[in-house]
């Protein structure tokens, strides 16, 4: 090989040495390139978790404060029903005490037409004596209704006392179930008494369509609360009515809400 020859084939040995390097170095940005892209799609990813996480935190919050502002408004709701009964026993109570002072007046008078009568006439003063033991068993019953009053006043009921019992009518006991656990998550309290019935069996007692029955007015305000729960829960309008108390121990008609859910 000529020394001409020997230059050239060294001259295409370094040039194949160099195009060598510079492909290693494209592999390496190449290599590194896809790194940082799988750094930076961890990142996004992350940034999406959170992003989803904060999403559903968010919900959650929502949800837990429409709860609360639901129960809000329950007391505030079962505050004016308890006020209002209050203000009407009251009112009671004041014409009450506007009679027995009409018969503390009656009384004066005849007390003072007995004192001018002297021992003439002892019927006078029995009775004026009479009298003025009706108006003191009057006043002590006053007194106790007044004193009833103040404790009802005092009584404030939680959600959580309520006793529901849950009745429907054409579905089965594992969905009945789940309404049931959907009652409780909601606030309230179970009752013991809780049956599913299929619609060719259907008690003679069950209401006509889905209804939300209360014993006592002071229980309205828990009713009407539950009739929105089962809307959201059934997608079904409930009515809210007073029930006769047939079969409902009445130490708990204040507590005690039964549900007759008709499913069509």
């Amino acid at each position: 090989m000529s020394e001409l020859d020997q230059k050239k084939l060294e001259a295409e040995i370094v040039n194949l040495q160099a195009q060598t390097a510079k492909i290693d170095t494209e592999k390496d940005n190449l290599r590194k390139s896809w790194r940082d892209w799988i750094v930076e799609t961890i990142k996004v990813v992350g940034a999406v978790v959170l992003g989803a996480g904060g999403i559903t935190a968010a919900i959650t919050g929502y949800q837990i404060s429409e709860v609360k502002k639901e129960r809000t408004d329950f007391e505030v709701i079962k505050a004016r029903a308890e006020l209002d009964d209050l203000n009407l026993q009251k009112v009671s109570t004041q014409q009450q005490l506007t009679s027995i002072k009409a018969e503390v007046e009656a009384l004066q008078t005849s007390l003072e037409a007995a004192r001018k009568a002297k021992s003439d006439n002892a019927g006078f003063l029995d009775e004026a004596i009479n009298r003025a033991s009706d108006i003191g068993k009057a006043v002590a019953k006053t007194n106790a209704q007044l004193r009833s009053v103040d404790s009802s006043a005092l009584q404030s009921r939680k959600l959580s006392d309520y006793l529901v019992g849950l009745q429907t009518l054409g579905l089965d006991d594992a969905t009945r179930e789940q309404l049931n656990q959907k009652i409780r998550d909601g606030g309230y309290s179970l009752h013991e008494i809780s049956s599913s019935y299929q619609k060719d069996t259907r008690p003679p007692w069950f209401a006509s369509r889905s209804t939300i029955f209360y014993y006592a007015k002071t229980a309205l305000p828990a009713a009407k609360q539950l009739a929105g729960l089962f809307k959201q829960l059934t997608g079904d309008d409930f009515v809210v009515q007073r029930g006769s108390g047939l079969g409902v121990d009445p130490a708990q008609q204040d507590v005690t809400l039964f549900v007759h859910y008709v499913k069509n």
